[in-house]
């Protein structure tokens, strides 16, 4: 017998009666095995799931069982059977199980593991996504967006098991899919603790469909598995824990990271990043503002060369007037200005990704503000008249766009627009006409 306890104080012992093969099941496994559990003293039966030809599953160290089993099952192996004797300590105590199992039992287990598998992660259901514990971490706290993470990485082909990469370093949680890691790595290291290492088994469908920056002799297309050790981390400060100052300072970075993204075309990326801005910002903005001083701090965005026929392309601007009276109505004004060109932003993202109901939501956010700059209340105007005719609603497109002529008579791409509208509303009007001439014809044969 081997005795199974930590404090080696003969609470659990085991005995392998068949050799099993392979690894040993991890904390957060499903096991799958049949048992027969007799009370020791008088080898009375008093449970069996082969009685009833139905193995018993469930969750590995998670106390779904006696602490016996959980320490027993731990240690044995596929195709295994073995005699765990428990303790009281270890089994049901002092009050028992009524009316099988007398307070104060020994019982004794034959148990036979067959098969175990990873917690299924995956946002299907599916097990495509199989995430198993090798050691848990520390405390409770979980890494949150823009934490900073001391981090080990190996991926490994299934089957084989041969490395093809290892990442070993600093991270950014919240940038590991621009990065070249997989959406399933973000999202495992959502919910992992310091000192916490586990290991993610991912089908083909959520594997590399292109090279890896991080990972480049990854196999594309093919089922694949990562070792992932989280050393440590650093939360980013919530908002609610930082002063204006600090708040202005994260949201300034965010947005840089943020205009970094879309210069690239990850408008995905993008969109992530200007959203914090907003949120980090949003209770800033129910104080009282400055008026900003001019609109000398708008600089121009991708869009503006379809908006003004002339500016340069780019992100929405970020310079800010630094003029003011006090600390505070400069801090406004920073305030107003990275809301502003972040909702703008947002807009262009989601204009580009074709979510036109998000692209106008932003674009009334900034058309809703009263310190709006002229340049920034044009580009607004103009992309919410884009979302309407990409979404063929021409005749609220054709409006939108004479809102902008009005106000900004020297928009020629406006007046073009809106030449456009006109045209295309016509056309969607003859089909129309020829849709119901076809059906009358089609009534009276």
């Amino acid at each position: 017998m081997t005795d199974l306890t930590p404090e080696q104080n003969g609470g659990v012992l085991k005995t392998i009666i068949t050799e099993g093969s392979g690894e040993c099941p991890m904390t957060g496994d499903t096991v799958s095995v049949h048992y027969v559990g007799t009370l020791l003293e008088s080898g009375e039966k008093f449970d069996s799931s082969r009685d009833r030809d139905q193995k018993f599953e469930f969750k590995l160290g998670t106390s779904q069982v006696i602490k016996g089993w959980d320490l027993g099952v731990a240690t044995m192996k596929r195709g295994e059977k073995c005699d765990l004797v428990c303790a009281a300590d270890y089994a049901y105590g002092q009050s028992g199980s009524p009316p099988k199992i007398p307070g104060g039992a020994t019982l004794k287990f034959e148990v036979e593991l067959f098969d175990f598998f990873g917690e299924d992660v995956s946002e299907d259901k599916d097990q495509s996504i199989l995430k198993r514990v090798h050691s848990k971490g520390e405390g409770w706290t979980t890494p949150n967006d823009g934490a900073r993470m001391n981090i080990e990485i190996e991926g490994f082909t299934v089957p084989g098991n041969e490395s093809f990469g290892t990442f070993n370093g600093e991270l950014l949680h919240g940038e590991e899919s621009a990065n070249g890691f997989l959406p399933c790595i973000e999202k495992t290291l959502d919910d992992m603790k310091s000192g916490e290492k586990c290991e993610i088994t991912v089908d083909a469908k959520h594997g590399f469909k292109e090279e890896s920056s991080v990972f480049p002799k990854a196999p594309l297309n093919e089922k694949v598995k990562f070792v992932i050790d989280m050393k440590k981390f650093e939360k980013e400060k919530e908002s609610w824990e930082m002063s204006s100052e600090e708040k202005i300072q994260q949201a300034e970075l965010k947005r840089s990271s943020a205009k970094e993204y879309l210069e690239k075309g990850n408008y995905s990326m993008a969109i992530k990043f200007f959203d914090k801005v907003v949120k980090i910002l949003e209770d800033e903005v129910k104080g009282p503002r400055a008026l900003p001083e001019d609109d000398s701090s708008d600089s121009d965005d991708e869009d503006s060369k379809e908006e003004d026929g002339k500016a340069q392309e780019g992100a929405d601007g970020d310079k800010v007037s630094n003029g003011g009276e006090n600390k505070d109505s400069k801090t406004d004004k920073r305030v107003i200005d990275l809301m502003e060109t972040s909702h703008l932003n947002l807009s262009l993202c989601y204009l580009k990704t074709k979510d036109f109901t998000k692209a106008m939501e932003h674009c009334d956010e900034v058309l809703g503000s009263p310190e709006v700059t002229e340049p920034r209340k044009e580009k607004a105007l103009y992309r919410k008249g884009e979302c309407f005719f990409s979404l063929h609603d021409y005749d609220q497109a054709k409006d939108q766009f004479g809102q902008v002529v009005v106000q900004f008579p020297k928009n020629t791409a406006a007046k073009k627009r809106i030449d456009e509208c006109s045209k295309m509303a016509k056309e969607e009007k003859e089909k129309e006409k020829q849709r119901y001439q076809r059906m009358f014809k089609n009534f009276s044969t």
